[in-house]
Formats: C-alpha cells, structure tokens, sequence
C-alpha cells in the first residue's frame, strides 16, 4: 500500500495535501478537548477544601458598569444581601453609563452610605479594564471580587471563597463557576448554555486539576489585591483583560483554585447579534494576547513543553475558524476535483487515506467526549442533542471569528462592544 496516490495532476496533488495538513491541524485541536476532559474526568476528585476561617479580611467588591440600568438594582441588591460582616465590605461601582444607570447607583450610594461608592467616569478609557483599574486604585480591601452586570452571586459566595486564599499564599484568585438563569428559551440560548456548562466542568476544571494556563473568567471570582498589583494591575490596552491578567499571574508563578459547586448565574445573550459581537471581541482578544505573551510562554521555565503547547492551543483556539473555512472549501473541491470511483474506491488504497480518517475520528467525536463529560456532571444526558444547536451556531459565527482571530494576531485591538443585558428572570 503506497502512503499517496501516483500520477495526479498538479491540482488534484495539491487539493489532497491541503485537505490532509488541514484535517491534521484540527486534530490537534481535537486531540486537546479529549485531553481536557479526561484531566476533567481524573480530577472530579480533586477539588480542594477550604480551611477554617478563623476571622474574615476586608474584601472589596468591583463592579464595572456601562448602560446597565436594566440589571443594575438586581445586581446592587445581590452585593448588599452577601452573607459576609458589614464593617469588612465594600462595594464599588465605577460606572461610564449615559443611559440612567448613574440615578440607579446613586440612590444606592444615598441609601448605603457606609457600603457603596459610585464612581462616574466621562469616558470609557480602556473600558472594563479601565474602570477596574479605576476602582484598584479606589480600595481598600485586601481581596477584591468581582462581577459583571448581569450576574448574580449567592448570598454565600464569600464565605464560601475567601478561605481559600489561607490554604496558600500564593493563591492569587478563586473561581466561581459560571451559569445562566434560563438556558432554554430559545435554540440559541440552548447552544450558548450548553457551551457554558461544557467550559465550567471541562476547559476550566481540567486547566485547574492539570496546572495549566490559567484563565479567570472575567467575572464571579475573588482575587487577592496583591497579586494584581505585582504583576502591573488591569492591561487597560487589552480586549481581553481577564485573560491577560491570568497569563501574567500564571507566568510569575501564582496559583489559583477552581470551584465548580459554587455557581453564579448570569444572562446568555439574547439574539445572534449579541452572540457575534460577544464572540468577536473574544476571539481578538485571545488572539491579541497570543501575540503580546507568546515570547514569555516560550521563554518561561516554570512551564514544561506540554503546558506550553496547550498555552499556545488555548489561546489559539479561535484559529479553529479559519481552519475550517479552508476546510470547507478544500473538501468542495475535493468532490468537484475526483472522480466519484476516486473518493469512494481509489483512494483507500492508499495510506492517506486511513491516516484522514483516522484523525477524522478524533475530530468528530471530541465534542460528544466533552459533552457526555459535562451532561453527565449535571445529570441531564438528554441535552446531548442540543450539540446539534451548538455546532449550528458556531457554524454561523465562522466568518466573524476568522476575521477576529486574524485581527487581533497581527493589528491592535479595537472597541469594546458591549453585550446588552435584559434582566433574564433570576432562575436557574
């Protein structure tokens, strides 16, 4: 058996050899999530225990707002009910709104004087990451939590996340778990939800049981302010600001602990619109601070080769687009190239052939491995099908996450669009 077919014309060679470097190429990708979820599988075990508190530190509470006047009180009310004693809390809302929002938070301010400060910004320079830096240099807790607009923490968040941080002092941030308040209302908010659940129980659990690259996921966590202002605070330059923190952090050495049991709700987006300019800025992001830390990855020796190799397919992973595109059209003309008595007799006679679907495998059922990995954690197998939503959409999203991906590997990032929120029913 020969490892190619012989006397192809010069396309024919070139459109199977682009059609085997690409399907290679995704299965690096698809070698990856199996990975992940059999490090998600290994360590469901692992989660550690807190130690006893035996007094509670100052924590200061950040909230970044920007026209949130639908999920705002929701929000404030959420912050205030927080089991956790008065006199060491605080709570800051920097706010850049022009839509209402300022009156919603000042009337907390007047109301809890002695909890909430708003600050009113006149710009959004360096968005989030602006106004989180803003609110750095406002506080005076000694751990800070942070959460976006449209996610509500539980009454025992604190409590339940702030011992951590005495079971190491090189601890810099505790993660909650995301969640949704209605993940079924729509085909699209089945997709999303399920893309939630499959990060929360195999992207973020594996990276935190297999030490690698960590990633605070930009809301419902509780950091240590020291370490955020040893590695250089908030990048106000960054798309991507959570990200870029968690790559500085892991870089120098600080640690951080995952708790999937503790779960905060947030909102999905609402339409497809929503959906693309979330996912745009995204995938700029991740591309943007794949360039800016490459070299430090590459240089660092607290990193082995493999967590350097997954660093580099994690913040590649919107390069999964292009890919695909090129796929598709490869595979096009692939069948419009050969002959029928090619593709379903001729070829298999050839190495390549068996070696392509080989890692085809792989690539098709990396998703049903991650799936079934995270149904069967929230006991809800019956979701499987919703992978059919999901694959929709991520189909769908192709084109804008190329040019984001692309954009942020070799040009500054852009603005920061914000998604809307519109006060989803608290229920999860």
């Amino acid at each position: 058996m020969y490892l190619f077919p012989q006397n192809l014309s010069n396309l024919q060679q070139s459109i199977l050899i682009v059609a085997t470097v690409i399907t290679a190429l995704l299965a690096i990708y698809a070698c990856n999530m199996w990975i992940l979820s059999l490090l998600s599988i290994k360590g469901r075990r692992k989660l550690p225990n807190p130690p006893q508190a035996k007094s509670w530190p100052r924590v200061s509470i950040h909230l970044p707002l920007y026209n949130e006047k639908a999920v705002a009180k929701r929000l404030l009310e959420a912050c205030l009910n927080l089991d956790y004693p008065r006199d060491k809390l605080e709570i800051i809302a920097v706010d850049d709104s022009d839509d209402g929002t300022t009156d919603v938070l000042r009337a907390f301010e007047s109301k809890y004087s002695d909890l909430v400060r708003v600050i009113h910004r006149n710009d959004r320079s360096g968005f989030k990451a602006g106004a989180l830096q803003t609110a750095m240099q406002n506080t005076t807790g000694e751990f800070i939590s942070l959460f976006d607009a449209d996610y509500v923490p539980p009454t025992d968040f604190l409590k339940k996340t702030v011992p951590h941080f005495y079971s190491d002092e090189r601890v810099a941030f505790v993660q909650a778990r995301w969640t949704y308040f209605d993940g079924q209302f729509s085909w699209i908010a089945k997709a999303i939800s399920l893309g939630i659940d499959i990060y929360a129980f195999v992207d973020q659990r594996a990276r935190y049981v297999g030490n690698l690259l960590a990633h605070f996921s930009g809301t419902c966590g509780v950091f240590r302010r020291q370490a955020i202002e040893q590695v250089g605070g908030w990048n106000t330059s960054s798309l991507t600001e959570d990200l870029d923190l968690s790559i500085r952090l892991h870089l120098e050495g600080w640690r951080y602990i995952y708790l999937p049991g503790v779960a905060c709700p947030g909102e999905i987006p609402h339409d497809f619109k929503s959906l693309m300019y979330q996912q745009f800025r995204w995938a700029q992001g991740f591309s943007e601070c794949l360039r800016r830390h490459a070299p430090a990855i590459l240089r660092s020796k607290r990193l082995s080769l493999f967590q350097k190799l997954e660093a580099f397919l994690h913040l590649g992973t919107y390069f999964i687009c292009p890919l695909t595109i090129v796929g598709l059209v490869v595979t096009l003309l692939f069948y419009a190239i050969f002959p029928p008595s090619f593709w379903l007799e001729d070829i298999w006679r050839y190495e390549v052939a068996w070696f392509t679907l080989a890692l085809s495998v792989v690539i098709y059922t990396a998703p049903f491995m991650a799936s079934g990995v995270t149904l069967r954690e929230l006991s809800k197998l019956r979701r499987l099908t919703h992978l059919g939503y999901l694959g929709a959409v991520l189909y769908g999203l192709l084109l804008s996450n190329s040019r984001a991906a692309i954009e942020g590997l070799f040009s500054k990032a852009a603005y920061f669009y914000r998604t809307p929120k519109l006060a989803s029913p608290s229920k999860t």
